[in-house]
């Protein structure tokens, strides 16, 4: 007798290309290259992400402008829930990833196989980004994970903190990327004088773009030769542009969002992270698998990622961070583009294949 095809459908809030999206992705291109048949569910669209899905991935986009259509959306889920049952004769295994996407799998009937993963340090994430709201959100997020068949984690860190919570199951499975996008990288049409370092992700708070700002100001002011690229938007970005203005220093590009920032960070000797919390950054580890050395805060769910003096340096204070990029732009920079500085562990084949052994077991 065959064995059934594995049927699984993917939950995400948007189609906007951001960190949780862009690893939805990847997780629905690498089941879907280990003959998963993969359906992925955006709530409502966004700028075009849905380019970077492979072709036997089946899209839905429902194009909800908020939760207050939430009963709509479960609506419309349940009828691809039954569409997608009708052709594989079974079960269908339900993954979701953010609040709104892993609310919807919650109101979704018992019977249906559910799988929440958790992309960040909630409690840490929601309160730096809603100041004391987080505390409420984190707090109803964490509470909807006890109705969930599996919790996967991205690290060991996440999973401690989430056995504090009643989950039935949590299993840790290693954040990946989409390695396909990667293959092919395009350069930019400018070329940086001196040593260039990039940072990639909002220019918010949490991610303190300040301190690396100040940091390179400080360095060139004592006779380096750095150029500074911020690729992202945020709340700081008009502070930071006068800030750059009140320098006077022409060596530091605040570039906004970029469609194709690994074409700027390939051709970068650093990228520089000085986030004071993370799950596992995807834009980490887009630059240690195109060759760039990273630095990132010593923080345990950075521990993994990088290795002093092997891919980058790990930093514990802010004002550790100068000594820090000195020494990691002392590593060799490695331009050829199969030259990869991540861990196999976090390749997207090898973290599929344990996506897809929790599905096996959840569809016996």
């Amino acid at each position: 007798m065959n064995k059934a095809v594995p049927e699984c459908l993917i939950i995400v809030p948007s189609l906007t290309p951001n960190g949780p999206i862009k690893g939805a992705i990847a997780l629905a291109n690498g089941l879907s290259e280990l003959g998963v048949r993969v359906s992925f569910v955006a709530l409502k669209t966004g700028p075009g992400a849905n380019s970077l899905l492979l072709p036997d991935v089946v899209l839905h986009e429902l194009n909800y402008s908020s939760l207050f259509s939430l009963f709509q959306m479960r609506a419309n889920i349940l009828k691809i829930l039954f569409q997608r049952r009708s052709v594989s004769s079974g079960a269908v295994v339900v993954i979701s990833m953010c609040f709104s996407a892993d609310l919807i799998n919650v109101l979704l009937p018992r019977s249906t196989k559910k799988i929440v993963s958790v992309r960040s340090d909630l409690k840490d994430n929601y309160t730096m980004e809603y100041g004391p709201m987080g505390h409420i959100l984190a707090s109803i997020h964490h509470w909807m994970f006890r109705f969930i068949d599996v919790v996967v984690s991205m690290n060991s860190e996440m999973e401690r903190v989430l056995s504090n919570y009643k989950c039935r199951q949590i299993i840790t499975i290693p954040n990946f990327i989409n390695e396909v996008d990667f293959k092919t990288v395009g350069t930019p049409v400018v070329e940086y004088p001196g040593q260039t370092i990039i940072f990639v992700g909002s220019l918010t708070n949490r991610k303190k773009p300040f301190l690396l700002l100040e940091t390179v100001i400080s360095l060139n002011e004592q006779g380096s030769d750095l150029t500074l690229l911020f690729v992202g938007d945020g709340p700081l970005k008009d502070q930071m542009i006068r800030r750059v203005s009140e320098s006077g220093s022409n060596r530091i590009h605040i570039m906004g969002f970029q469609e194709s920032p690994s074409k700027f960070v390939r051709n970068c000797d650093i990228m520089v992270l000085p986030s004071l919390s993370e799950g596992t950054p995807r834009a980490v580890m887009e630059a240690l698998y195109l060759g760039t050395p990273c630095v990132m805060r010593s923080l345990v769910t950075n521990d993994n990622l990088v290795v002093d003096g092997v891919n980058g340096y790990l930093f514990d204070n802010d004002e550790d961070l100068e000594a820090v990029i000195v020494k990691a732009l002392s590593l060799a920079r490695r331009s050829l583009s199969t030259y990869c500085l991540l861990d196999e562990s976090f390749s997207q084949k090898t973290c599929s294949k344990s996506y897809l052994n929790v599905i096996e077991r959840l569809l016996e």
